[in-house]
């Protein structure tokens, strides 16, 4: 700070004095104060010297004006440099909130107790408060960039490089996060084609139910065929055996007649079995008033009866097969070779049922 003038202290000679530049404002007050006076006590001093008198008062209070006008523009000029650094300071706080906002938003940092308002009276306090949780809050923050550092297996690097090295992080996340959606992606078209093939290999194995029960209901027909060729036979054994009638040429006769006409229809579908049916009510008809024509040997009916039996068994495994298979447990392979194993295997039996 400057050193106020001379003037100001009181040091200056009267001829320093008739130097100064008097205002207007101070000389007509100086005026107007000494016409007041009384004639009586200032009468020798008003008429010898009071324009002397005027000017020295007159530049002692201008003095003590451009001192007081000094005094005012240093302090001026000191309320300016802190203002200057009030601006800066405020200005590094903002900064330093704006960085810490997000990682209180993100809860990285443990809350701090809450620092008192700052006011005229606590500001030295509050500052040291502020001051020593900033810095504890910068600690913590350089332990977490460590412990970040060995989680991500990478050196520790300077401040500036710490964005790069998440950014990098970042990166890989993203792309690892992309593989995966389009693993699922992938998986989710794969469930889809495995939902259809199961709704399709349901349709079949619906298919082949239909089918096995078309066969039990053949079978079913058959072994009340065969039941009624028994009592046919049965009765013609009766009459032969009281005529006493050799019917060997006739029985030779019957037995392709017999033949193609009940073994050769097992494999057929429920139309050629009602056929059938029908031709054998017939002959049974004929067989009632001609009993010569329909007799059957016993060793023809056993075979006959042997091959119901094994038709009557394939139609059981194949239905087996099938339930087995419903319930994913009768082969190790796909449900599709499974199926295909099962309709061969039943085919098979039907076959050599026949």
């Amino acid at each position: 700070m400057e050193a106020p003038p001379l003037y100001s202290q009181g040091l200056l000679t009267v001829e320093q004095l008739s130097q100064v530049a008097v205002d207007a404002d101070i000389q007509a007050a100086v005026s107007e104060f000494l016409s007041g006076l009384s004639t009586q006590m200032f009468a020798r001093i008003v008429r010898n010297g009071s324009a002397e008198v005027g000017g020295w008062l007159g530049a002692k209070i201008q003095g003590e004006r451009n001192g007081w006008t000094t005094r005012l523009k240093m302090a001026m000029g000191e309320i300016e440099l802190h203002r200057k650094h009030a601006l800066l300071w405020g200005s590094a706080l903002l900064d330093t909130s704006d960085h810490l906002a997000l990682l209180d938003f993100l809860n990285v940092v443990p809350q701090e107790p809450t620092v008192p308002e700052v006011t005229l009276d606590n500001m030295a306090e509050s500052v040291h408060k502020l001051v020593d949780a900033i810095s504890e809050r910068c600690s913590t923050l350089l332990e977490d960039r460590f412990e970040c550092c060995q989680a991500l297996n990478a050196t520790i690097p300077p401040p500036a490089r710490v964005s790069p090295v998440l950014n990098e992080t970042l990166k890989k996340l993203e792309q690892e996060l992309a593989r995966i959606e389009d693993e699922a992606v992938q998986a989710e078209v794969e469930s889809s084609k495995v939902r259809n093939e199961n709704a399709r290999m349901l349709a079949e194995v619906s298919k082949s139910q239909e089918e096995m029960k078309k066969k039990q209901s053949e079978m079913e027909m058959l072994k009340v065929q065969l039941k009624e060729i028994g009592k046919v036979v049965k009765v013609r054994k009766h009459t032969t055996a009281e005529k006493g009638v050799d019917t060997s040429s006739d029985f030779n006769s019957l037995k392709t007649i017999v033949h193609a006409d009940c073994v050769g229809r097992v494999t057929t579908q429920s139309q050629g079995v009602n056929t059938l049916s029908t031709k054998r009510e017939n002959m049974f008809t004929q067989t009632t008033r001609q009993p010569s024509i329909i007799e059957i040997s016993e060793d023809k009916l056993r075979i006959l009866k042997d091959r119901a039996k094994k038709l009557e068994h394939s139609i059981h495994d194949a239905i087996s097969s099938m339930d087995k298979l419903k319930k994913g447990i009768l082969y190790e392979g796909s449900p599709k070779e499974a199926l295909k194993t099962s309709r061969t295997t039943s085919k098979l039996s039907l076959h050599e049922a026949t």
